[in-house]
């Protein structure tokens, strides 16, 4: 249990962070992620586990193009969702003060939802919204974003 938890902590320390290799400019990289991990304690007992890599060539100074990949897993009581999407995402930096820089991004993905009592089913997505990065150094930012998204 407790070799758990370290890996645990190590996955969400890495996965809310990013590298990069001179930030924004031409020919630089990034590459992130998201983790998540929730827990109901009240009637329902769900258990829900997110990872979603992400990955962003830059060609142009402050224009990066990439993908992303998303895995989802809800247990709870006898039913499993599982939700798994691959996309493709594209970012444009707009204003740099000091070590924040501020960007709009939109992107689109297939995904594929199954449950342990239907069918699959298969979707699109779509999303567009604005963020900061804040670069703690040349090589690691902290992120914060507001995303509209639609699925059908």
């Amino acid at each position: 249990m407790k070799r758990n938890l370290i890996i645990c902590f190590a996955l969400f320390l890495a996965a809310t962070l990013q590298t990069a290799q001179a930030q924004t400019e031409k020919g630089a990289r990034t590459i992130g992620g998201d983790l998540g991990l929730s827990y109901g304690l009240l009637d329902d007992k769900n258990f829900d586990i997110v990872l979603s890599p992400s990955a962003l060539f830059f060609v142009a100074n402050n224009l990066g193009i990439g993908g992303i990949a998303r895995l989802e897993l809800l247990l709870g009581g006898s039913t499993t969702i599982t939700n798994l999407a691959i996309g493709a995402h594209i970012r444009y930096y707009f204003l740099e003060t000091g070590d924040a820089y501020f960007f709009g991004s939109a992107g689109g993905a297939l995904a594929q939802i199954t449950t342990t009592d239907l069918p699959a089913i298969r979707g699109f997505g779509a999303s567009a919204g604005i963020g900061v990065d804040y670069f703690l150094n040349d090589n690691v930012a902290l992120e914060g974003n507001l995303v509209y998204s639609y699925a059908e």
